[in-house]
């Protein structure tokens, strides 16, 4: 009987059984012979210790449907199965199980024996994923399976090993490599895991109430080494006369690494160090004892730190290329295990290096050589499987040479015989090979492929196919080239291998590679015969290149701007490219000079081919019999930037030619050059001019000096080769020769052109603006169809304010943000929008803009229900008013500090920020009207769905955003006229046409004029944050319900700012406040608008200003309305039982005998009380009752209002 439902694991089992049984997938069955031809395909080994996943399952199933279709059509189909040994993996595993077993480790055992342990478990429990595959039903021939590790793959290695060893391709050197000190072995960039890293001790030297806690510093490094920052003193080795101090401060992360330092570099340009270096003078390495010298190199960064860097050529990737350039000693201070070795100081021999890191702190501190020790952030590099902190370690090891077999691969693509789709890959994957590196092939591993490699007594290595060849090649060396008496050992011995720490072997020539491209006479002939016949070969070009598109370069970075077309954020094209747009008129006209010099003299006569250039270029190529000279122009390549092909060919060079002409036929001069500044290639995925400017320089190409127009020249003829952050002595020279070019030219002169080749060289890539990150992405994101975004803030002034709020939220504590909004409350226009104290500081949610974000606001909407007061002509600044407890229904507000301070003033009840005066009087104002008031000025303050305004928004009972209490502040400034801000420069004709037309239906008005400056007056006397100066502009602060949420707002006669701190997520600060908090940033964000202050507006017509004395009797005492509020919920009081309180229990023991008052506050008289049921007998005119408990038990006490509203609570009597 059939199942109703098709269960998987009852099936596929047995069909699986059925093909293994008849060699359903054994290469040759059921093939059709004759003329199809084989098919294969080697499946790409999954590791012996893996198990299937969904990228595995994806590649496998397409090769299954390929090579079921090809058996299909009868063909002879293998599809070869195989695993890899996977060295680090399984090695780490065998070591794990031995050590769950309790089994001798690897060392101990010997290499054998644990070799012969993974093998054990290879044939245990290696290859699970086999059997997984075999599961899915993949139909490999599964009686081919291979290893990685069987005899003749194995003897496969070898051989390919040996002769690319003899053709130089593979070659052993003595390198910095990533060492993993747990594994004892090498490992790849791509094993390597960066992971950030801050400490949290602070200490400086010369501060006597903090003394250096040696015990506090060793408990942060225990539980982590990283994070910190360590100012050393290198005292001079003797005085040098010209320099003030008689020591030189290096800053280090790994204080360990200084037993190894060899040198101290500074910038060559750095005045501060100049007479050190032209006094050739050293330093004392403290703790070794070795006199170091100082050298000028452009590695340093004056800008950094103190601007001298301690060189450890053996322990850091950049200081290893300072040591080669400065000739430095390498010194390697570390064992294979982390552990100093015998070159560092005897003391410190043996031990760990985070161990090593305390001690040396502790002593240069002994030494007094201590400057200060802080939190730093930076990435730690930690092995992906070990888990511990890699070291750049010196040793030797053998490489291949890819850069030199990457070059059949890179013609294979500027050919055209492998082509890329879509093309713009191409420029990946030549950064990718044009910048490749050595490849490091060897692992300090037991279990894997030995190297093929055998020594002689004196280090020679000699690399052949079995011992028996290296014992020949050995006894041929040695006879003709003895080894030095005293060698260890005799002949050859037999110690292959990997891990070896021999001295690198002398350099090998390198054999093969692809010849150059040669023009044969043919060809000569043929580009002679261009002006007889150019026109016949621009129309063969142009039918062979196309019609002209300019689809992908017109792809540019979505920028936005400021108020002046400042950069505040570009954004990289969909491809990752930095392409940022940029006219012709608005780059430095020298650079322009410098470039039509170098590149094309004749730009403006030509048409896209200059004829005398191409002559020239045939004749170099006759006389060479190779392109020496493209003959390139502007606009060609501008064609090969857009076509996205680089050719060196003649028939690449016509193709070019002929788009040149296509471009030229249809663009005008400038904007064939605007298309070159916009596309020309700088290294990376920069492009373009205004990027190069931006990333190498920091700034924009409008003001560039002679060498930095001069590099932005060069760099496009070979960008990979010649960037600056790489290849700096090469970005140099290419330099020197375009400004040779241009004094030729007559461009600059020749003192010019000295001083521009002293110029430094940009050493890294430096970081595009992200200047208002939040409202940056907001407006991509609202208009993504726009190119350029051109907002209203002032980009000087964002990035002042970015740094303040970042520098205060630290200040205040851990996991705070700060946001600050700064708007023109004449224009509308916001001038600067901080949404977080760091856009990517995950630390303090800083991805979340809280310049948006609905928070409760705190008392800062107290000036709003006094100047509705004002105007209704309820109250005056003078109006003596009520501070003590009191009720409204249910709702009894408090005092912030809890306290009451009798009878007030208005103006002092708003100066402190007292609570109960401001519920009173928004009792009497009515929180619906304020609500309207809002509206009026734009803004709308959310509630919870389906409540209603209550008189707790006097105290922060709603929701607002900073931008929203902007524009409320921004309507006080004015004299109670409202206006919309916007950060939109397309908004400004709305805005002013809303200026122009609202005050005629009075539609925007929030409060009277006279009402306004009532508030304004009372603001603007606030008292300042300790050491600042007040009265020169209003503001007000405010702080929400338990801590969450201070706020600082305030105005002058021109611009109104609004600070908010807090933690996003909404979590409580004690102690935040916005008077301590917020107003200080208010107060210096002021400051950064200048020191000048716009007046606030003058006294209107009708203001009253007098002594409470002096008021009109219905203005000098608050009075109370006949109802306790104007509306809402809180109208009528309700009838409430306040003893005994409901689910309680009373002892009856506690009564003595005497009766229990019961209690009962509000409702109507009178009331009506029942116990159980039955009523009580009460008086008519009281709120309270006795009644006698007869037994103990539970009771359900009643009480009823004269209007019916009743209260319920339980309670037993025990």
């Amino acid at each position: 009987m059939l199942e109703k439902t098709f269960q998987p694991a009852d099936i596929e089992p047995r069909i699986a059984a059925e093909w293994d049984k008849a060699d359903a997938f054994k290469a040759g069955r059921g093939a059709a012979g004759g003329a199809n031809a084989p098919y294969a395909i080697v499946i790409p080994p999954p590791n012996v210790t893996g198990s299937l996943h969904m990228g595995h399952a994806l590649n496998n199933t397409l090769q299954d449907v390929l090579v079921r279709f090809e058996r299909m059509r009868g063909r002879d189909v293998l599809w070869q199965p195989g695993m890899d040994h996977a060295g680090i993996a399984t090695q780490m595993v065998v070591e794990r199980q031995l050590a769950a077993n309790k089994q001798p480790s690897r060392r101990e055992m010997g290499r054998e024996k644990f070799l012969e342990k993974v093998w054990e478990w290879k044939a245990e429990s290696g290859g699970a994923i086999f059997n997984q595959l075999k599961r899915l039903g993949a139909s490999c021939d599964w009686s081919r399976e291979r290893f990685t590790m069987d005899e003749g793959l194995s003897k496969a290695v070898v051989k390919v090993f040996v002769e690319l060893h003899k053709a130089g391709l593979i070659y052993k050197d003595k390198r910095l490599v990533n060492w993993d000190p747990k594994f004892q072995t090498a490992i790849s960039d791509l094993e390597v895991v960066q992971m950030e890293k801050r400490g949290s001790f602070t200490w400086a030297s010369g501060d006597p109430e903090k003394p250096f806690d040696e015990a506090a510093l060793a408990k942060v490094l225990g539980k982590d080494p990283n994070g910190h920052m360590y100012y050393f003193r290198y005292p001079l080795a003797t005085k040098v006369a010209d320099y003030v101090h008689d020591y030189i401060v290096v800053a280090t992360t790994r204080p360990e690494t200084m037993l190894g330092d060899t040198g101290v570099a500074v910038h060559p340009e750095d005045e501060r160090y100049a007479a050190l270096v032209k006094a050739g003078a050293k330093v004392k390495l403290p703790l070794v004892g070795r006199e170091i010298p100082i050298v000028a190199d452009e590695y340093s960064d004056p800008d950094k730190g103190t601007g001298a860097v301690k060189i450890t050529p053996a322990h850091d990737f950049n200081d290893f290329e300072v040591g080669k350039r400065q000739t430095l000693a390498q010194i390697n201070i570390l064992d294979a295990f982390g552990k100093l070795n015998s070159e560092a100081p005897e003391a410190y021999r043996g031990m760990d290096r985070f161990e090593a890191r305390k001690k040396v702190v502790s002593e240069i501190n002994a030494l007094g050589l201590l400057e200060k020790i802080e939190p730093t952030t930076h990435t730690v590099p930690h092995g992906d499987r070990s888990g511990v902190v890699i070291e750049p370690w010196l040793t030797d090891q053998w490489y291949v040479n890819a850069a030199e077999m990457a070059k059949d691969a890179i013609h294979a693509v500027d050919s055209g015989e492998t082509e890329f789709i879509p093309a713009n890959w191409k420029k990946t994957y030549d950064e990718w090979m044009h910048n490749i590196q050595p490849w490091c092939i060897s692992r300090q591993l037991w279990w894997g492929h030995q190297i093929p490699a055998w020594y002689g007594p004196d280090g020679k290595y000699f690399v052949a196919m079995d011992e028996a060849e290296a014992q020949k090649l050995a006894k041929a060396h040695y006879a003709a080239n003895p080894p030095p008496p005293g060698g260890e050992g005799s002949g050859v011995g037999g110690i292959p291998k990997a891990g070896s720490l021999d001295s690198p072997p002398p350099s090998l020539p390198h054999k093969g590679g692809r010849a150059r491209p040669r023009l044969t006479v043919v060809a000569m002939l043929f580009l002679l015969a261009i002006p007889a016949t150019g026109y016949a070969l621009y129309r063969k070009a142009a039918r062979e290149i196309g019609p002209l598109s300019l689809t992908d370069a017109g792809q540019l970075s979505v920028s936005v701007v400021d108020r002046e077309g400042k950069l505040l954020r570009p954004f990289t094209t969909a491809d990752g490219r930095w392409r940022l747009p940029l006219e012709p008129d608005h780059v430095d006209q020298r650079y322009l000079k410098i470039l039509m010099a170098f590149e094309d003299v004749g730009f403006y006569k030509h048409r896209g081919v200059d004829p005398h250039a191409v002559t020239r270029a045939v004749f170099q190529a006759a006389r060479y019999g190779r392109l020496v000279s493209g003959a390139s122009t502007l606009t060609m390549q501008v064609a090969r930037l857009v076509d996205g092909k680089h050719e060196r060919t003649g028939s690449g060079k016509l193709r070019q030619m002929a788009r040149a002409f296509q471009l030229e036929e249809k663009f005008s001069k400038t904007e064939i050059l605007r298309l070159y500044l916009r596309l020309a290639p700088f290294g990376g995925n920069i492009e373009g001019v205004r990027a190069a400017s931006l990333a190498y320089f920091g700034k924009e190409p409008r003001r560039l000096s002679i060498g930095e127009a001069a590099l932005l020249v060069a760099l496009p003829q070979s960008p990979e080769a010649r960037r600056p952050d790489r290849h700096p002595e090469a970005a140099k020279r290419a330099r020197a020769r375009v400004l040779d070019r241009a004094v030729v030219a007559g461009v600059i002169n020749a003192a010019e052109a000295e001083k521009a080749k002293s110029e430094r060289m940009p050493l890294a890539r430096l970081e595009f603006p992200k200047l208002a990150p939040h409202l940056a992405e907001a407006e991509v994101a609202a208009a993504p169809t726009l190119s350029v975004h051109s907002l209203t803030l002032d980009r000087d002034l964002q990035a002042s304010l970015e740094a303040l709020s970042k520098q205060q939220a630290a200040l205040a504590g851990d996991k705070l943000s700060a946001a600050i909004l700064v708007a023109d409350h004449h224009t509308g226009e916001i001038l600067a929008q901080v949404g977080s104290a760091g856009y990517l500081d995950a630390s303090r949610a800083g991805a979340v803009d809280m310049a948006t974000a609905i928070r409760s606001p705190g008392s800062t909407l107290k000036p709003f229900i006094y100047g509705l007061a004002f105007e209704a002509g309820l109250a005056h600044p003078e109006t003596l008013i009520e501070d003590r407890p009191v009720r409204f229904g249910t709702y009894a507000p408090k005092n912030f500090d809890e306290d009451y301070h009798g009878t007030i003033s208005i103006r002092e009840a708003l100066s402190q920020s007292t609570n109960i005066p401001a519920v009173r009087v928004l009792a009497r104002v009515g929180p619906g009207r304020l609500m309207g008031r809002f509206r009026r000025a734009g803004v709308n303050a959310q509630f919870p769905q389906k409540s209603e305004p209550t008189l707790a928004m006097a105290l922060g009972g709603t929701g607002l955003t900073l931008r929203d209490l902007t524009q409320l502040y921004a309507a006080l400034a004015r004299g109670g006229e409202g206006i919309t801000l916007s950060h939109r420069t397309s908004d400004r004709g709305k805005i002013a046409a809303q200026g122009r037309l609202k005050p005629l239906v009075n539609a925007r008005r929030m409060m009277s004029p006279v009402a306004a400056w009532y508030v304004s007056d009372i603001l603007k006397d606030a008292l300042p944050p300790a050491n600042a100066k007040g009265g020169r502009f209003a503001y007000k602060t405010g702080t929400s319900y338990g801590y969450r949420d201070a706020w600082a707002i305030g105005y002058d006669g021109r611009h109104v700012i609004a600070v908010w701190i807090g933690r996003p997520d909404g979590t409580s600060v004690p102690g935040l406040m916005g008077r301590t908090a917020a107003a200080p940033i208010l107060f210096d964000a002021f400051a950064r608008l200048g020191a000048k202050r716009m007046p606030l507006q003058s006294k209107p017509e009708g203001a009253l200003q007098v002594a409470a004395a002096e008021l009109p009797p219905p203005l000098k005492r608050w009075r109370e309305p006949g109802e306790v509020a104007a509306s809402g919920p809180y109208a009528e009081t309700p009838v409430l039982i306040l003893f005994p309180p409901d689910s309680s229990e009373i002892e009856s023991a506690d009564l003595d005998g005497e009766p229990l008052t019961l209690k009962a506050e509000g409702g109507a008289l009178p009331l009506t009380w029942l116990l159980d049921g039955a009523p009580i007998a009460s008086d008519p005119h009281a709120r309270d009752v006795t009644w006698q408990p007869a037994t103990s038990g539970f009771a359900k006490l009643t009480v009823i209002d004269a209007n019916g509203r009743t209260d319920r609570v339980s309670f037993r009597v025990k």
